[in-house]
């Protein structure tokens, strides 16, 4: 609910006090070689970036966390049903709380990683929806950390091929229509089979 909030926030800062002396637009300066974040390989025109290893690391300590944790099972229980974790008492307000804050803190670092790796500048508008894609990525994962890397992957994959159609004169919408039939068909799926067991 504060996404205009933290929108407009980042608005007024790079068109203030950390706008670029050098630049026209709301942007910061361009980050120095030294300070961007290089590829851990390169083979022709395919680059592994740091952020991608960063990330299944990330992934692996969260599965941890959820899996060996009291707090990741407190996490789990309150997100299957906040009603019954609070009768067993868990506090669920902190505990949803608690989850906004680290999710939000694993936000703010892929933002981080985005401009230091790709962008090299912070600049109004740099995210093209990002934020709302990863919704669509943790639907498909299904509380699954696994899950997550591999819808991450799959959106990755149907972003870049959209790209490479409007190359060829295909309009890129086509990869927004088959991501919300697989969405629609998983979120379908999910719920005739919690319908089935309840």
């Amino acid at each position: 609910m504060l996404n205009a909030v933290a929108i407009n926030l980042t608005k007024a800062i790079v068109a203030g006090p950390m706008k670029g002396a050098d630049q026209n637009s709301p942007s910061t300066s361009l980050l120095a070689q030294s300070s961007r974040l290089t590829p851990l390989f390169k083979i022709g025109n395919f680059e592994f970036p740091q952020s991608v290893v960063l990330g299944i690391i990330i992934i692996i300590g969260l599965a941890w966390w959820l899996k060996k944790t009291t707090a990741g099972y407190e996490l789990r229980a309150t997100g299957a049903n906040s009603t019954a974790a609070e009768f067993a008492g868990i506090n669920t307000r902190r505990t949803m709380m608690n989850a906004m804050v680290v999710s939000g803190a694993i936000a703010g670092l892929a933002g981080v990683l985005q401009v230091t790796q790709f962008e090299g500048r912070f600049y109004d508008g740099f995210s093209p929806g990002y934020g709302f894609d990863a919704l669509g990525v943790a639907l498909l994962a299904g509380g699954s950390p696994l899950g997550i890397f591999i819808s991450a992957l799959f959106f990755g994959i149907l972003n870049k091929g959209g790209s490479s159609l409007s190359i060829l004169g295909i309009d890129r919408g086509i990869t927004t229509v088959i991501l919300s039939m697989v969405i629609l068909i998983f979120a379908a799926v999910r719920y005739s089979k919690k319908k089935v067991e309840g």
